[in-house]
């Protein structure tokens, strides 16, 4: 039952990311984190866009998605994110370097 619901989050945010219709919150924190790791927001909205929900949970009011998938360069990026879909907010908690995917 909860691959389920991770399908169903999966197609919700890969679909809303698709949009382009919401607000990308980035702080300080996250912002160096990216840059040590060398991924840019492109990495980011595309893992968002093709990657899969493997954890949920809530924080307050906000949705707590953690999402895994690959960047253009193929490498593997978790990222957690806070959603608000009421007000179109998605506020980057974390960006983590997995690996490099082989072929």
């Amino acid at each position: 039952m909860a691959a389920a619901r991770h399908d169903l989050e999966t197609t919700y945010i890969n679909e809303w990311v698709e949009t382009g219709v919401y607000e990308l919150v980035v702080n300080t924190t996250v912002s160096a984190q990216m840059r040590r790791q060398g991924i840019d927001l492109v990495d980011v909205n595309h893992v968002l866009r093709t990657g899969r929900v493997v954890r949920s949970d809530m924080i307050g009011r906000r949705g707590l998605w953690d999402v895994l998938g690959t960047t253009v360069e193929d490498i593997s990026v978790g990222i957690r994110v806070a959603v608000v879909s009421s007000e179109y907010e998605v506020e980057l908690l974390q960006v983590v370097k997995v690996k490099r995917s082989r072929k």
